[in-house]
């Protein structure tokens, strides 16, 4: 029988080139691949609520009966609401579908389904917005979420995992032996790969977790083992001579007797055993661990050898190596030289920085995976970032922008339509929102939430949402959303990416990629758009900045030119300059009148002076890839 591994995911029914290529973005191309592409998260439909239990805010799974036929409402744009009532034995709720021809003809009014979704209230009451259903009969169950992809929703991804295990044979090789699944009690593998993507209760779930995560460690315990045995055979090396003492001269403080231990063993190996040296030096952050390794490096050195030097990050790298580029530059060590063969890890793409109370936060999406990370640096005296250790994952992909307020970092996914709050220790998410809250736009059909704002005088989030042509609007208690406010709603199309509160008033200026227009807002409403450029062509606004208290500047992607325009009063257009290729960042540098703008295409930094009346071109730095800048206050 062939491999699952060597079957290709064209195989499975439904699946033609095109789907399939959607399906390599996620990493999966055969059959095999397919069964091992295990859920990100579950939807526990196995707890089911009875309506007068429901509490707004909370994601629930109920069991009702449809008591109306759906009602299809159109409005502007072309856009469907499709509303129905719902009921148990315990009282009824209302259901809202945005956009959905064909819900009229999903649910059979009278018949019996299962509704999973977040509760929700407007003037008439609680509802759920666009839950996922399916008929009772079919019986409680916990449900399998995937990553997806544009194109491929998770519901695709799933049914396509059923046919894949469908093509599992009875009996499968397993890893484990027999022994060791009776001693532990563990599961086959056969049963755990069922039992990941459809378990039928929690127990099921946890059973399978357990049997492969057992699986993995056994694998990753006998690699290392495997390793450490190859690795034991005969160095050639011939270190005669420890020089640990004359590094200690060379550094600007006295080594702790534990550092000084920890190089002793390891000097000690490297002169008097036979095989190579194979140690683990652990320490919390701060402890010492680099100069324990460059001091084993520098006995080496001294000895003929050469060394290399390892760090994970791009950042790291660079700062060691400064490091000991001067702490060698009078020995005879040679000198030192420096290759970065990777960033933060390979895949991802750097794209926000936020400074915040002393530290640095970075946001890394990985490239063609629906997640991402954020990292937390400590800023050095010299004003260096220096890696905290801390991380944070979140299920969301294109994560492209970070908002500092007084109880929570906020954080915006572009590409999956994620929304979150996250604790500045980088412990644990706070608030997440989902894809499918809010109205879809029939031209994009996609959630795009973008740059966000909160107003501390208000205690208001605002959320842009280039997709939904909405700028979305949360009331904060201790930092978290509490509770949806009406949105503010702009005309289809306009797509609103960016946000800025005036200086002076503090009200609501947004910027709109796929209009072109600048837009300030008042009393939940807005004035009268303007046109960001004079150019002809097509344009996409990109960030926006105060200049004064009075003045906003944009950058316009397409015209390749900042505008400026008076905020007193009306908006007014005062002027347009041209700049280099692709301006995507603007930054204002505290208590000057210098403007920073990141031309992404161009890779420059261009530097303006605002006069009050024009921005004047005064400089410009060399930076491929330009996309984004951050001011560090200080040295």
């Amino acid at each position: 029988m062939t491999s699952l591994y060597k079957t290709p995911v064209t195989n499975l029914n439904g699946i033609g080139e095109k789907r399939a290529a959607l399906f390599a973005r996620l990493g999966i191309k055969s059959v095999g691949d397919l069964i091992n592409f295990y859920p990100r998260t579950y939807e526990d439909w196995s707890n089911i609520k009875h309506i007068d239990e429901l509490e707004y805010g909370e994601t629930v799974c109920i069991k009702a009966v449809v008591a109306t036929s759906v009602n299809d409402t159109r409005i502007s744009g072309g856009r469907i609401i499709s509303k129905t009532a719902v009921y148990d034995e315990t009282g009824s709720i209302q259901l809202v579908f945005f956009n959905n021809k064909y819900i009229s003809s999903m649910l059979r009014q009278g018949g019996e389904y299962f509704f999973y979704g977040k509760i929700s209230s407007d003037s008439y009451g609680m509802q759920i917005v666009s839950p996922t259903f399916a008929p009772a009969v079919k019986g409680t169950q916990i449900r399998p979420i995937y990553r997806q992809t544009a194109g491929l929703p998770s519901k695709s991804v799933e049914s396509a995992v059923r046919q894949a295990l469908s093509m599992l044979p009875s009996k499968i090789k397993d890893p484990l032996p027999d022994a060791i699944r009776e001693r532990f009690d563990l599961c086959s593998l056969r049963q755990a790969l069922f039992d990941i993507h459809f378990p039928k209760n929690r127990q099921q779930l946890e059973a399978a977790r357990k049997r492969l995560v057992t699986e993995e460690l056994v694998v990753l315990n006998l690699g290392m083992r495997n390793l450490r045995d190859h690795s034991r055979g005969v160095t050639s090396l011939e270190i005669t001579k420890d020089y640990s003492k004359e590094f200690e001269s060379l550094l600007p403080f006295t080594m702790t007797n534990a550092q000084k231990r920890a190089v002793s063993d390891c000097i000690n190996d490297i002169i008097n055993k036979s095989s190579p040296l194979n140690r683990l030096v652990q320490g919390d952050v701060g402890s010492g661990k680099t100069a324990v390794a460059a001091s084993v490096c520098y006995t080496v050195a001294k000895n003929g050898f050469q060394t290399a030097f390892m760090a994970p990050t791009e950042i790291l790298a660079r700062q060691h190596y400064k490091t000991f580029q001067k702490l060698f530059e009078n020995t005879e060590t040679g000198e030192v030289h420096t290759e970065v063969t990777g960033g933060i890890r390979q895949g991802d793409s750097p794209s926000f920085g936020l400074l915040h109370g002393g530290f640095l936060y970075t946001v890394a999406e990985l490239v063609g995976e629906k997640h991402a990370y954020i990292y937390q640096y400590r800023l050095s005296e010299d004003g260096i970032p220096v890696p905290t250790g801390k991380k944070i994952f979140l299920p969301g992909g294109e994560l492209c922008h970070l908002y500092a307020g007084k109880k929570a970092l906020y954080a915006s996914c572009y590409g999956t339509g994620d929304f979150f709050a996250v604790d500045y220790d980088l412990e644990k998410i706070r608030w997440h929102r989902s894809p499918g809250a809010g109205v879809i736009d029939a031209q994009t059909e996609k959630i795009c939430p973008h740059a966000h704002w909160v107003s501390e005088q208000d205690n208001i989030l605002y959320l842009a949402d280039l997709g939904c042509d909405r700028i979305y609007r949360y009331e904060l208690k201790d930092g978290l959303p509490e509770k949806e406010l009406e949105a503010l709603v702009l005309p289809t199309g306009e797509g609103p990416r960016q946000l800025l509160p005036e200086k002076e008033s503090g009200k609501l200026i947004s910027a709109q990629e796929l209009g072109g227009t600048l837009r300030r807002w008042e009393n939940g409403g807005c004035t009268k758009c303007v046109k960001t450029s004079r150019f002809d062509g097509t344009n996409y606004p990109g960030t926006i900045c105060m200049a004064d208290e009075k003045t906003v500047i944009v950058c316009n992607r397409g015209a390749n030119t900042l505008s400026a325009f008076s905020t007193d009063g009306k908006l007014r257009y005062l002027g347009e300059w041209a700049t280099d290729n692709w301006p995507r960042h603007l930054l204002q540098i505290p208590g000057t009148d210098l403007i920073v703008n990141a031309c992404n295409k161009e890779g420059t930094l261009v530097i303006f002076a605002w006069n009050g009346k024009e921005l004047i071109r005064k400089d410009e730095i060399i930076l491929p890839g330009a996309s984004c800048a951050v001011y560090l206050s200080g040295k």
